[in-house]
Protein backbone atom coordinates (compact mmCIF):
# COMPACT_ATOMS: atom_id res chain seq x y z
CA UNK A 1 0.00 0.00 0.00
CA UNK A 2 1.54 3.49 -0.96
CA UNK A 3 2.15 6.21 1.43
CA UNK A 4 -0.89 8.19 -0.58
CA UNK A 5 -3.19 4.96 -0.31
CA UNK A 6 -2.41 5.06 3.53
CA UNK A 7 -2.96 8.90 3.84
CA UNK A 8 -5.85 9.08 2.02
CA UNK A 9 -7.70 6.14 4.11
CA UNK A 10 -6.45 8.11 7.64
CA UNK A 11 -8.55 10.80 6.00
CA UNK A 12 -11.63 8.91 5.39
CA UNK A 13 -11.15 7.61 8.92
CA UNK A 14 -10.81 11.09 10.06
CA UNK A 15 -14.02 12.25 7.96
CA UNK A 16 -16.50 9.08 8.22
CA UNK A 17 -15.69 6.67 10.82
CA UNK A 18 -17.76 8.57 13.13
CA UNK A 19 -20.90 8.73 11.37
CA UNK A 20 -20.66 5.28 10.18
CA UNK A 21 -20.16 3.84 13.47
CA UNK A 22 -23.73 5.78 14.32
CA UNK A 23 -25.13 4.44 10.83
CA UNK A 24 -24.17 0.55 11.98
CA UNK A 25 -25.43 0.86 15.43
CA UNK A 26 -28.69 2.37 13.86
CA UNK A 27 -28.94 -0.69 11.75
CA UNK A 28 -27.90 -3.84 14.62
CA UNK A 29 -31.33 -4.60 16.67
CA UNK A 30 -30.41 -6.50 19.44
CA UNK A 31 -26.60 -5.54 20.44
CA UNK A 32 -25.42 -8.85 22.18
CA UNK A 33 -26.22 -10.96 18.98
CA UNK A 34 -24.55 -9.08 16.49
CA UNK A 35 -20.87 -8.08 16.22
CA UNK A 36 -19.74 -4.42 17.91
CA UNK A 37 -20.66 -2.02 15.64
CA UNK A 38 -17.17 -0.88 15.92
CA UNK A 39 -15.70 -4.27 14.52
CA UNK A 40 -17.52 -3.61 11.42
CA UNK A 41 -16.85 -0.23 10.68
CA UNK A 42 -13.06 -1.18 11.16
CA UNK A 43 -13.69 -4.82 9.11
CA UNK A 44 -15.29 -2.00 5.96
CA UNK A 45 -12.57 0.05 6.04
CA UNK A 46 -10.03 -3.07 6.17
CA UNK A 47 -12.22 -4.37 3.11
CA UNK A 48 -12.04 -0.73 1.41
CA UNK A 49 -8.32 -0.49 2.14
CA UNK A 50 -8.06 -3.88 0.24
CA UNK A 51 -9.66 -2.58 -2.78
CA UNK A 52 -7.67 0.80 -3.47
CA UNK A 53 -4.25 -1.47 -2.67
CA UNK A 54 -5.23 -4.05 -5.52
CA UNK A 55 -6.19 -0.33 -7.63
CA UNK A 56 -9.71 -0.54 -7.47
CA UNK A 57 -11.91 2.83 -6.20
CA UNK A 58 -8.38 5.05 -7.15
CA UNK A 59 -10.78 7.16 -9.25
CA UNK A 60 -13.70 7.76 -6.41
CA UNK A 61 -14.46 10.88 -4.76
CA UNK A 62 -14.86 11.09 -1.01
CA UNK A 63 -18.74 11.18 -1.24
CA UNK A 64 -18.49 8.20 -3.48
CA UNK A 65 -16.60 5.98 -1.19
CA UNK A 66 -17.98 7.11 1.99
CA UNK A 67 -21.60 5.19 0.43
CA UNK A 68 -19.40 2.47 -0.35
CA UNK A 69 -18.33 2.28 3.30
CA UNK A 70 -22.20 2.42 4.07
CA UNK A 71 -22.86 -0.64 1.68
CA UNK A 72 -20.29 -2.54 3.28
CA UNK A 73 -21.54 -1.93 7.13
CA UNK A 74 -25.04 -2.73 5.88
CA UNK A 75 -23.67 -5.77 3.96
CA UNK A 76 -21.65 -6.71 7.07
CA UNK A 77 -24.41 -6.41 9.60
CA UNK A 78 -26.61 -8.36 7.15
CA UNK A 79 -24.30 -11.26 7.29
CA UNK A 80 -23.69 -10.73 10.62
CA UNK A 81 -27.54 -11.43 11.08
CA UNK A 82 -28.14 -14.54 9.43
CA UNK A 83 -24.94 -16.10 11.02
CA UNK A 84 -26.34 -14.90 14.47
CA UNK A 85 -29.82 -16.54 13.30
CA UNK A 86 -28.56 -19.59 12.30
CA UNK A 87 -26.61 -20.77 15.13
CA UNK A 88 -29.45 -19.15 17.65
CA UNK A 89 -31.87 -20.92 15.42
CA UNK A 90 -29.64 -24.48 15.69
CA UNK A 91 -28.66 -23.71 19.45
CA UNK A 92 -32.19 -23.32 20.32
CA UNK A 93 -33.12 -26.76 18.27
CA UNK A 94 -30.46 -28.65 20.55
CA UNK A 95 -31.77 -26.99 23.84
CA UNK A 96 -32.76 -29.62 26.23
CA UNK A 97 -34.68 -26.85 28.50
CA UNK A 98 -38.31 -25.98 28.83
CA UNK A 99 -40.57 -27.07 26.07
CA UNK A 100 -42.68 -24.69 24.52
CA UNK A 101 -46.27 -24.27 26.93
CA UNK A 102 -48.67 -26.03 24.95
CA UNK A 103 -51.92 -23.59 23.75
CA UNK A 104 -54.33 -25.68 24.22
CA UNK A 105 -56.50 -24.70 27.73
CA UNK A 106 -56.43 -27.30 30.53
CA UNK A 107 -58.67 -29.54 31.83
CA UNK A 108 -59.61 -26.76 34.60
CA UNK A 109 -59.77 -24.01 31.73
CA UNK A 110 -62.40 -26.66 30.04
CA UNK A 111 -64.34 -26.98 32.83
CA UNK A 112 -64.18 -23.15 33.97
CA UNK A 113 -65.73 -22.56 30.29
CA UNK A 114 -68.29 -25.02 30.18
CA UNK A 115 -69.93 -24.10 33.49
CA UNK A 116 -69.61 -20.60 32.34
CA UNK A 117 -71.27 -21.08 29.37
CA UNK A 118 -74.29 -23.62 31.44
CA UNK A 119 -74.48 -20.73 33.20
CA UNK A 120 -75.03 -18.14 30.38
CA UNK A 121 -77.71 -20.85 28.71
CA UNK A 122 -79.84 -20.79 32.14
CA UNK A 123 -79.68 -16.66 32.42
CA UNK A 124 -80.69 -16.60 28.78
CA UNK A 125 -83.71 -19.20 29.64
CA UNK A 126 -85.22 -17.23 32.13
CA UNK A 127 -84.90 -13.92 30.43
CA UNK A 128 -88.06 -13.14 29.01
CA UNK A 129 -89.13 -14.20 25.35
CA UNK A 130 -89.07 -10.98 23.87
CA UNK A 131 -85.06 -10.08 25.92
CA UNK A 132 -84.22 -14.02 24.67
CA UNK A 133 -85.52 -13.37 21.20
CA UNK A 134 -83.96 -10.22 20.74
CA UNK A 135 -80.45 -11.60 22.23
CA UNK A 136 -80.72 -14.67 19.92
CA UNK A 137 -81.13 -12.84 16.80
CA UNK A 138 -78.08 -10.59 17.48
CA UNK A 139 -75.28 -12.97 18.72
CA UNK A 140 -76.41 -16.16 17.80
CA UNK A 141 -77.99 -15.74 14.14
CA UNK A 142 -75.80 -12.66 13.95
CA UNK A 143 -78.57 -10.48 12.21
CA UNK A 144 -77.80 -6.50 12.34
CA UNK A 145 -80.02 -4.26 14.23
CA UNK A 146 -82.14 -3.32 10.71
CA UNK A 147 -82.69 -6.83 10.17
CA UNK A 148 -83.83 -7.47 13.89
CA UNK A 149 -85.89 -3.84 13.18
CA UNK A 150 -87.46 -5.36 9.88
CA UNK A 151 -88.30 -8.95 11.55
CA UNK A 152 -89.81 -7.12 15.07
CA UNK A 153 -91.58 -4.42 12.73
CA UNK A 154 -90.15 -1.97 15.20
CA UNK A 155 -87.30 1.09 14.43
CA UNK A 156 -83.60 0.08 13.92
CA UNK A 157 -82.87 2.38 16.73
CA UNK A 158 -85.59 0.71 18.84
CA UNK A 159 -84.04 -3.13 18.42
CA UNK A 160 -80.68 -1.06 19.21
CA UNK A 161 -82.07 -0.25 22.93
CA UNK A 162 -84.43 -2.79 23.78
CA UNK A 163 -80.99 -5.54 22.17
CA UNK A 164 -78.65 -3.19 24.81
CA UNK A 165 -81.34 -3.72 28.10
CA UNK A 166 -81.80 -7.71 27.74
CA UNK A 167 -77.76 -7.96 27.35
CA UNK A 168 -77.59 -5.40 30.70
CA UNK A 169 -80.64 -7.72 32.28
CA UNK A 170 -78.56 -10.89 31.07
CA UNK A 171 -75.05 -9.72 32.99
CA UNK A 172 -77.01 -8.31 35.83
CA UNK A 173 -78.20 -11.62 36.58
CA UNK A 174 -74.75 -13.29 35.76
CA UNK A 175 -73.70 -11.24 38.55
CA UNK A 176 -75.80 -12.07 40.53
CA UNK A 177 -75.05 -15.59 40.46
CA UNK A 178 -78.52 -16.85 38.90
CA UNK A 179 -77.86 -19.33 36.31
CA UNK A 180 -75.73 -21.66 39.33
CA UNK A 181 -79.08 -23.92 40.31
CA UNK A 182 -79.53 -22.12 43.71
Amino acid sequence: MGKDVGTRLRGLWEKYARGLLGYTRSLMSGGALYKDAEDIVGEAFLRLMDRIGRGGYADKEDEELKRILMRICRNLVIDEQRRAGRVRMESFDDYPGEEEPDPSPTPEEIAEERDEARRARAVLISLPPEQRCILEMRLVEGLSFAQIAEELGITENNAAVRFFRAKEEAARRLRKGEGNGT
